[in-house]
């Protein structure tokens, strides 16, 4: 099965999705080395970045066909899941609620493990609903990923190192992301649902160790909030229309013109190309005007 790695941006540019898998590999890699090192909590941040991630690559391969392309969005999934249709979404959608499960560190209390299962879940969701333009998913990204930091914590169980703390792991997010934001900005590369999804499940893996039920809950409620609004609401129009964020969301990004003109210079200037002003007996000159 050929994997369609090109994609084409909302500028009309043609990307390609190895951003996303290369993302990825630093995250899962990073979290492992992490966890070599006597980081046992580490273990479920990578596990829930690569379930993330290959859920989201099978959703990218699936994509470029047109009858998936008429499915989309959670009402989308749910209606075909109704009608008997299982659609790419839909097992997206159940794969990442599996890869949230076996994530979650087990609990006594069944709610604890749900609710983090479900963070996890819908943190990889979320970071995708953002992946609309360039740069942008990775900028939330990174202020989720340096709330991630605090409060400062070992933050773990038997087996965890404890000159290891949440600062080590959102350390490797951040890494991952900062390698990642320079050719996703430039449009040279794009996260697609294996980046994102992959990214969002480290962002809240790493999150949740050490927090009450309380937060879990809060951040559990938010993330299903702005799912469900992401179905009525543009994400992208509440952004153009809010100056700060238009500016922050602009910030880095090629402006209108500008990606094409950098991609595409104008020829170089040679002596073939000028044509020759030649001299009259009476001092008059000839100009030849050079195409445009």
């Amino acid at each position: 099965m050929k994997i369609p790695w090109k994609r084409t941006n909302f500028r009309g540019r043609e990307v390609t999705l190895l951003g996303g898998a290369l993302l990825v590999g630093q995250l899962v890699t990073g979290h492992a080395i992490n966890a070599l090192r006597g980081d046992s909590i580490s273990w479920r941040i990578a596990a829930a970045s690569l379930g993330a991630g290959l859920v989201g690559g099978y959703d990218d391969m699936t994509d470029s066909e047109t009858r998936n392309k008429t499915t989309k969005g959670l009402h989308g999934h749910l209606g075909a899941l109704a009608e008997g249709r299982l659609s790419p979404g839909a097992v997206k959608m159940l794969g990442l609620i599996a890869t949230g499960m076996l994530a979650a560190k087990p609990r006594r209390q069944v709610l604890d493990w749900l609710v983090e299962a479900g963070v996890i879940a819908g943190g990889a969701n979320l970071v995708n609903l953002f992946d609309l333009r360039p740069g942008r998913a990775l900028k939330v990204a990174s202020l989720v990923g340096l709330a991630g930091i605090f409060p400062r914590c070992a933050c773990g169980g038997r087996g965890q190192s404890p000159k290891m703390g949440r600062q080590d792991r959102a350390l490797v997010n951040l890494f991952a992301i900062g390698a990642a934001f320079p050719m996703d900005v430039r449009e040279y590369t794009m996260l697609g649902d294996m980046g994102a999804n992959s990214l969002g499940a480290a962002l809240a893996a790493t999150w949740i160790p050490g927090r009450s039920r309380g937060a879990k809950l809060a951040v559990l409620a938010g993330i299903t909030a702005l799912t469900l609004a992401s179905e009525k609401i543009s994400f992208s129009a509440v952004i153009e229309n809010h100056p700060l964020m238009k500016t922050l969301d602009e910030l880095g990004r090629h402006r209108d013109g500008q990606s094409e003109k950098n991609r595409n210079p104008a020829p170089a200037v040679t002596d073939e190309t000028v044509p020759s002003i030649p001299f009259q007996t009476n001092d008059a000159v000839a100009v030849k005007e050079t195409p445009a």
